[in-house]
């Protein structure tokens, strides 16, 4: 069976134990650290949970264009849908519809999965900008059409 390439990047969680508070927040770091905004292709965000502990909705703000990103980071990689090309990004229905009235088409969703056992970065996804036309919520999950795949080979160039 063919190994899949560990990127060299590496999230930052704590050793005792796996909080899920210190998950997020190393996937968090490591978009800041390395991931550019979809929008404007710039590299610098500010995490708004730095700026007030749970901020709703969103994690990042990009600092050229005004995008906000709410990060999932997670252990296993985003699922397909039946449909064979739609996303499932893991969220809730009253969380996806607050943010959207509150950020008007300028969020979108970045999954950063990550191997448990080597705690390296495998990959990150990020959605179109999302908006109540192009998205639904279905089982926990919204489900997005357009996605940027960052896989491991594009992650060890940046």
């Amino acid at each position: 069976m063919p190994r899949t390439p560990q990127c060299k990047k590496t999230l930052n969680i704590a050793k005792s134990g796996v909080f899920k508070q210190s998950v997020g927040r190393a996937g968090e770091d490591f978009v800041c650290d390395h991931i550019p905004c979809e929008s404007c292709g710039h590299k610098k965000w500010t995490n708004l949970n730095n700026v007030k502990h749970n901020f709703p909705g969103v994690d990042l703000k990009c600092m050229r264009c005004g995008t906000y990103a709410q990060v999932k980071t997670m252990c296993t990689p985003l699922t397909l849908c039946r449909n064979g090309r739609s996303w499932k990004f893991p969220t809730s229905a009253s969380t996806v519809r607050d943010t959207l009235k509150m950020h008007k088409g300028n969020v979108r969703y970045i999954a950063v999965t990550y191997n448990a056992k080597h705690r390296h970065v495998t990959e990150v996804c990020v959605t179109e900008p999302l908006s109540c036309k192009n998205i639904f919520h279905t089982e926990g999950f919204i489900v997005s059409d357009n996605i940027m795949q960052y896989t491991p080979k594009i992650l060890k160039t940046l």
